[in-house]
């Protein structure tokens, strides 16, 4: 906290800024999604996966816009959707 000019107290608010890759785990240890943030963004390929370890999904992001192709998988892991995203918005 700091007074301005004008005598009044202002609070500077400051936000961390996340890059690079993040893991997240399921309470067994095991891996459920990884991952890299630019400036706080999704960025690029994240996978998804079910607990065991089986692929769940696969997506990717341009600056935190869905961009480029995303798979789901079924429980078996076999591939059941792909969809094609360009700047946020579905092709097909």
């Amino acid at each position: 906290m700091f007074k301005n000019r004008f005598n009044t107290t202002l609070q500077r608010k400051t936000q961390t800024v996340a890059n690079g890759w993040q893991h997240e785990y399921y309470a067994d240890g095991s891996i459920k999604s990884s991952g890299k943030f630019h400036e706080s963004e999704k960025d690029g390929e994240w996978k998804h996966y079910q607990k065991g370890g089986l692929l769940l999904a696969v997506k990717n992001y341009d600056k935190g816009i869905k961009h480029g192709l995303w798979e789901k998988y079924n429980k078996e892991g076999q591939l059941i959707e792909r969809i094609v995203y360009e700047n946020g918005k579905r092709l097909k």
